[in-house]
């Protein structure tokens, strides 16, 4: 069973990674700007969530780090099954071509990123493989200036939570995130 739940974690991964990416001249999205602590908010597109679109993040924000203003984006939450898909991409504005770590970027730790249910009252932190390795983008470097796309796998809510709240570390906190079923 834990291999099937394995296989099917990494297939998740290998296609919304190269599925997800999006382009270097996309604008779309919505969303706040602001700093560390500042919640951006998914736009509601009414009946409920809706596919996303590969160029057109669900939600972005700008927040500065050590490397100026970046980029933060959900591109999609996608549940399936038992577990939850998150894809994002993050984008700094640094011109240098020297990139960084996500380590760097959160002020000194890898950030912690989560799903919070604010129907259920639950935090979802990144599951583990039966090797005890998150299933997620960990310290991943980031490219100086291009987007850099991350990924993360979580328990998937129960069916009647239809939004989450996604929390990035201490960068941001995107509110209302619709959940793809």
């Amino acid at each position: 069973m834990r291999i099937l739940a394995l296989a099917t974690a990494t297939a998740l991964l290998t296609t919304a990674l190269t599925a997800c990416l999006p382009s270097d001249d996309s604008s779309g999205g919505s969303g706040g700007s602001g700093g560390p602590g500042k919640a951006a908010t998914a736009v509601d597109e009414g009946d409920g969530p809706k596919a996303p679109d590969p160029g057109k993040p669900v939600v972005k924000t700008t927040v500065n780090t050590s490397d100026g203003p970046t980029e933060l984006a959900v591109v999609g939450l996608n549940a399936r099954g038992r577990l939850a898909h998150l894809t994002m991409t993050i984008n700094t504005a640094n011109a240098t071509g020297v990139g960084d770590s996500l380590y760097t970027l959160n002020g000194g730790e890898v950030p912690a990123v989560s799903l919070l249910d604010p129907v259920n009252l639950k935090r979802y932190v990144v599951v583990k493989d039966s090797a005890g390795t998150e299933l997620g983008a960990g310290n991943a470097y980031v490219r100086a200036a291009k987007p850099t796309a991350l990924s993360y796998t979580f328990p998937a809510p129960p069916e009647n939570v239809r939004a989450v709240d996604v929390q990035f570390g201490r960068l941001t906190t995107f509110r209302n995130v619709p959940i793809e079923r």
